[in-house]
């Protein structure tokens, strides 16, 4: 549980504030910190979700998730009867441990300091992703395929917190960057999700499910204004031990 709970603060405050310009009202240069953040940056980003390509990731998506759940029991049997097939055990592992978030939000964190605004729809894009993982998770209460706990308390097989985190930074990095980039980063997303697979921790369709979540969020960060801010503001986590803190720094 504690686990959990770091990594969803991780999560939640890995973004920053765009400072308001010279010329703005004096009613807005008094509004509150989280209450500028929310109007500027998040409400934004959650209105614009929806554009053309916005539909087309979750229509897409849904249907290749409809059609993975069909083939979810014949997945996991083969996969059963055949292990180590594609990855071996300490491979799998490893793809999982880097699939649990933490480089994600590390990426994200390091971007905020050398590419500010691509740093900043990357963390806005794994809270929103990571929100409505738990909440979808907490609604569904899908089984895994093992049959045990993991991570909450409660059945989350669906949708892959993995997947959709891995896919996130993927999209993210790839919006930002390119193609070149983007390649690489959706191939381990995918061998991230294939190892969750393996490791009998979800079901065809829960990873196709966070992938269409991470991708989702992702596009719809990258479309974020931030204008031309005169003043930086960032909020980032650190960890030491069994210590968790948020700071603030600020630019003048």
């Amino acid at each position: 549980m504690r686990k959990f709970l770091l990594l969803f603060f991780i999560i939640s405050f890995s973004f920053t504030n765009l400072s308001f310009a010279n010329d703005e009202a004096q009613e807005e240069e008094e509004e509150g910190f989280f209450s500028r953040t929310y109007r500027r940056q998040l409400r934004p980003i959650v209105e614009q979700s929806l554009d053309d390509t916005g539909k087309s990731i979750l229509t897409y998506g849904g249907i290749a998730t409809l059609l993975a759940f069909a083939l979810d029991n014949s997945v996991y049997e083969f996969n059963k009867d055949h292990p180590n097939r594609y990855m071996d055990d300490s491979t799998s592992h490893f793809f999982s441990n880097a699939g649990d978030g933490k480089l994600g939000i590390g990426i994200a964190v390091a971007q905020l300091f050398w590419d500010r605004e691509n740093g900043i729809k990357h963390a806005w894009a794994l809270f929103l992703t990571s929100t409505t993982h738990f909440t979808t998770a907490a609604i569904v209460q899908r089984d895994r395929p093992h049959g045990k706990l993991t991570y909450l308390p409660f059945p989350s097989s669906f949708p892959s917190g993995h997947s959709s985190s891995a896919f996130t930074t993927a999209a993210s990095l790839q919006n930002a960057y390119g193609d070149k980039v983007g390649i690489f980063s959706f191939a381990f997303a995918g061998a991230i999700s294939a190892s969750r697979i393996q490791q009998e921790a979800h079901w065809l369709s829960d990873v196709m499910a966070g992938a269409t979540l991470g991708i989702f969020w992702a596009h719809a960060s990258s479309k974020l204004d931030l204008g031309s801010p005169d003043k930086n503001g960032l909020l980032y986590p650190s960890v030491e031990k069994d210590q968790f803190a948020i700071n603030f720094l600020r630019s003048f």
